[in-house]
């Protein structure tokens, strides 16, 4: 009988100890997954949108300046040229092979050879004609031959030339391939301002600005000289 009580008395002290310890527990302690639990949300939440960044719906996968620069030739030899911004991968080459553009000359070599490779998937023409600052003064020529035109325009198809924003490379790339369709040096610069080409570029990128300049003066020449002797035909 003895026994039996010293047997419960010591049953109850044990389950007492127990419950007011795990009652102490509960108080006191803290989750330690909880920090960590955060910052797993955390860095999911920035992959995120590091993914839609990256690969955009097909609805939003397109370049966000998209403009239409000349047009010419009919039926199988009918060409467009088409200006813009950054493509960032191959959803904006589909974009732009729904559109009827199979060439692109890249100004910039953002990404350039996972486009490349996506480019080659989807049967499109890649050209790499990545420009840098401070290039001595023949880098046109270096980069394009004698004329842009030959790389911009192609019997056929459609031409999408681009850099990081679409304005100040691109602009100049456009403005020299205006001064070899005939344009003179007022209204090319009229239209590469009215895109947002600046002042500043020129210190960037002067070599460019000169070859542009070069080409259209040289329209303003031949333009006056035509002119003086269609006055000197008519005077006789």
């Amino acid at each position: 009988m003895l026994n039996r009580n010293v047997r419960a008395k010591v049953s109850g002290e044990t389950i007492a100890a127990n419950h007011i310890g795990r009652r102490t527990m509960k108080t006191t302690t803290h989750n330690p997954l909880i920090p960590y639990s955060f910052s797993a949300l955390l860095s999911a939440w920035i992959l995120a949108v590091i993914l839609v960044w990256m690969a955009p719906s097909a609805a939003q996968a397109r370049p966000s300046k998209f403009f239409l620069v000349a047009k010419g030739g009919r039926g199988a030899k009918a060409w467009t040229l088409y200006r813009g911004n950054r493509l960032r991968n191959a959803a904006d080459l589909r974009w732009l092979k729904k559109h009827g553009i199979t060439r692109i000359v890249a100004l910039e070599n953002f990404n350039h050879k996972s486009l490349m490779r996506a480019a080659k998937r989807l049967g499109m023409e890649y050209l790499p004609r990545f420009m840098s600052r401070g290039a001595p003064r023949d880098m046109g020529r270096k980069l394009f031959g004698p004329d842009v035109t030959d790389d911009l325009v192609k019997p056929g198809t459609g031409t999408y030339v681009y850099c990081t924003h679409g304005v100040h490379r691109t602009g100049g790339v456009v403005a020299r391939f205006r001064a070899e369709q005939g344009w003179q040096c007022k209204p090319i610069l009229k239209e590469a301002a009215h895109f947002g080409f600046t002042r500043i570029y020129y210190r960037k990128y002067h070599w460019l600005l000169d070859w542009v300049m070069k080409r259209c003066r040289a329209n303003e020449k031949a333009a006056k000289a035509s002119t003086s002797n269609g006055s000197t035909g008519t005077t006789k």
